[in-house]
């Protein structure tokens, strides 16, 4: 007689818990969170905007850790703009380009002032120098 070897069915567990991004794709939630380190904000600003958790968000970093170089490199941005807004306006505002100057290489342009001062020290009495090598001897 043969005997037949009983097999069970298993059952997919379905995946418990909430959605990483609440349902939304992980493509939208990296655009909003690019949008938002562009226009310089910090983290915490581009998770709000984004409308993710603090664990989600670092849940994406773990998973593609490319994006944070891509975060930190993106928060950068405006001060790239501003600098290429200075660099344009220094063409025609001679006071604005010395204050770039001034600030830029302040060895070469910045106003320098020089304070020539003299020092009276007196002479300490014998009792002076005890008592402060006596306390120097007590820190160590």
């Amino acid at each position: 007689m043969c005997t037949k070897k009983k097999t069970t069915k298993r059952i997919k567990k379905k995946p418990v818990g909430r959605k990483l991004f609440d349902g939304r794709s992980e493509k939208a939630v990296v655009l909003k969170l690019e949008r938002a380190f562009e226009q310089g904000c910090i983290t915490k600003e581009a998770r709000i905007y984004a409308g993710i958790s603090k664990t989600a968000y670092y849940h994406l970093l773990e998973r593609k850790p490319e994006l944070k170089d891509r975060f930190d490199d993106l928060k950068y941005k405006p001060i790239l703009i501003a600098r290429t807004e200075v660099v344009k306006g220094l063409a025609g505002d001679k006071e604005f380009s010395l204050k770039f100057l001034e600030r830029k290489m302040k060895s070469e342009f910045a106003p320098h002032s020089t304070v020539d001062a003299k020092v009276k020290t007196e002479e300490l009495s014998e009792e002076k120098q005890k008592s402060i090598m006596e306390k120097i001897k007590k820190w160590d």
